[in-house]
């Protein structure tokens, strides 16, 4: 995913993000504003509604950078170079420019992310229950309480062992670790998060036909077809470092170019 705007340098790592971001923070707002908060909490103006649906969607945005920084500074300190962060529609991507030769050092900063996301949303939750938040919430504990639901589903999703989500790494790493063997590893855990992302395009499909859903069919559709997209991509990566394990560019350049 390309980087068009550059946030600068966090404990040493690039960070940046893709246009798509602002994309997602806009639905993100509006949906707060116009749906869940005046439901949720009733009896606010709408600029109040508005007010706490965009800090809403700038501190979940936060959090997703907290969630890839934690992926990056623990990849830092197990000697792995990172490249940096970039944000966009579907979350953020570490990007790393050597790989671990160990399958525990990946498990662990690949675990750290959802970790860190599941932490935040229990921090959210209490702190809305500590603000006012039960049966009948004021507008800041309906906040607080959506920003803890919002991290706990995107910790929770993150767990779910389909390849390239941080579950399906996880999964990846616990069968690298059996096998010995990590390209063997990747094949297998990328063949399962082709599988999921099936599912999950049939799931999309069966909501917009049988329920009428269009916006909650077509996003997990689109989902489906990101996460079998990047599985392929994974597969065919390791499919081409298995291939030219141990091939140097000697063996393969033309000796003499003009």
């Amino acid at each position: 995913m390309n980087e068009n705007i550059s946030l600068g340098r966090i404990a040493g790592i690039h960070v940046g993000f893709n246009w798509s971001l602002l994309v997602i923070a806009a639905l993100i707002a509006w949906s707060l504003a116009t749906s869940f908060l005046p439901s949720t909490a009733p009896g606010h103006t709408s600029g109040a509604y508005w007010a706490a649906g965009v800090i809403s969607a700038l501190v979940f945005l936060a959090s997703l950078l907290a969630h890839e920084l934690a992926h990056s500074i623990v990849a830092m300190r197990r000697g792995v170079k990172v490249e940096g962060i970039t944000l966009w529609l579907f979350g953020g991507v570490s990007r790393f420019s050597s790989d671990t030769n160990s399958p525990g050092t990946q498990a662990l900063f690949t675990f750290v992310g959802p970790l860190t996301s599941l932490v935040l949303g229990v921090l959210f939750y209490v702190i809305s229950i500590a603000a006012g938040g039960g049966a009948h919430p004021g507008l800041v504990a309906a906040t607080l309480l959506w920003l803890g639901y919002i991290n706990i589903s995107l910790g929770v999703f993150n767990l779910v062992p389909a390849f390239p989500l941080d579950g399906g790494r996880l999964l990846q790493s616990l069968i690298w670790l059996r096998t010995g063997d990590r390209f063997r590893a990747t094949r297998i855990a990328a063949r399962i998060g082709m599988g999921f992302a099936y599912l999950l395009i049939a799931y999309g499909l069966a909501t917009f036909v049988f329920a009428g859903s269009l916006i909650g069919g077509v996003w997990s559709v689109f989902l489906g077809w990101f996460l079998l997209s990047a599985a392929r991509s994974e597969e065919a990566g390791g499919l081409i470092r298995q291939a030219l394990s141990g091939i140097s560019v000697r063996e393969v350049m033309t000796p003499n170019p003009v």
